[in-house]
Parts: C-alpha cells; structure tokens; sequence
C-alpha cells in the first residue's frame, strides 16, 4: 500500500471531526479539525509528488511547495490566517477568540481544499 490512501484518509477523518465539533457548536474543535484538514490534504498532494516536506503548520508554506497547476494553489483562502489555528486551539490563552464565522470559514476552506486535492490526485492517477 502506497501512503497516499493513508494522508487522504487521515485528512478526511479531519474533515469529519471538523464536521462533527462545528455541528456540536465547539469552535475549538472545529476551527482545530479545519486547519487539520488543510494541512493533511496539502500533504496528502505533496507525497503524490514524492516531495518531502517540513513537519510545520505552516499552510501557506506548504501550498506553495507544490507544482504548478495544483488547482488548490489558485484558492483564496486566508491560509496564513487557518495556520495560526493549530496553536490558537492548543494555547488559547495566545490569542483573539475564535468565532462561529471563523469556524464556518475554516469548514468552507477545509472542504473546498480537501476536495480539490482528492479530485487532482483521482485525475492525475486516473489511466490516460
């Protein structure tokens, strides 16, 4: 078994943890599981690529490491801003307080992300 099943299906028991904290009005959990999302989904494409990557947080860091023409790269989401979430969770004492609109954006993120990525890797697998 290759790794790439493993990161798709780490992040989207993420997603499904984001889900389950947004519907159970946990913010924490779900502003947490969004960002967590992200960052495996980025991974799950950078190991498609065979390129290693650093054990950051760093969203933004970790889109740009991959190639052109990963559709993900386009989005507009405020990924610097999602990557704080990862420590704001942890260490709330840190930082401004999360929102149910910071928590709603980081689903539509979350999402969106994790659906480019799953779709580009079917794609790019799929036999020509």
């Amino acid at each position: 078994m290759t790794p790439l099943p493993r990161w798709i299906r780490i992040s989207e028991g993420d997603l499904s943890r984001a889900l389950n904290c947004n519907a159970a009005n946990d913010i924490l959990g779900a502003c947490y599981n969004s960002q967590q999302t992200i960052e495996t989904a980025i991974k799950a494409a950078l190991v498609f690529e065979n390129m290693e990557f650093p054990h950051v947080h760093d969203l933004r860091r970790l889109c740009n490491m991959l190639p052109d023409g990963w559709p993900v790269k386009d989005m507009q989401y405020n990924l610097a801003k999602i990557s704080t979430w990862n420590t704001m969770t942890r260490y709330p004492t840190r930082g401004a307080q999360l929102t149910t609109r910071d928590a709603s954006y980081g689903l539509s993120a979350a999402q969106d992300v994790f659906n480019s990525i799953k779709e580009e890797i079917k794609g790019r697998s799929a036999p020509k």
